[in-house]
């Protein structure tokens, strides 16, 4: 029987798309063996209650010269984590 620790572990890495499945990939091997492992690892890496991201540094966040479309708008999302 499965317990419910990596039914959630695989639900929540499904859910996963990608900077925060590149996280999760980059994890050490062997370092996630049950949801609080996870939930931690997690929080620890895009929880920071001491940031605030105001519109003007949303709208100060352009395209640096010879940036790809593709990393400018993964650098953009990455403002909200």
């Amino acid at each position: 029987m499965i317990d419910n620790d990596a039914i959630i572990i695989r639900l929540f890495i499904s859910a996963l798309k990608r900077v925060v499945f590149d996280w999760f990939k980059s994890l050490p091997n062997g370092s996630i063996n049950s949801w609080v492992d996870l939930d931690t690892w997690f929080l620890f890496r895009f929880y920071e209650d001491d940031i605030e991201v105001t519109v003007d540094k949303f709208l100060s966040t352009v395209q640096k010269g010879g940036e790809a479309v593709r990393n400018y708008i993964e650098r953009f999302q990455n403002l909200s984590f």
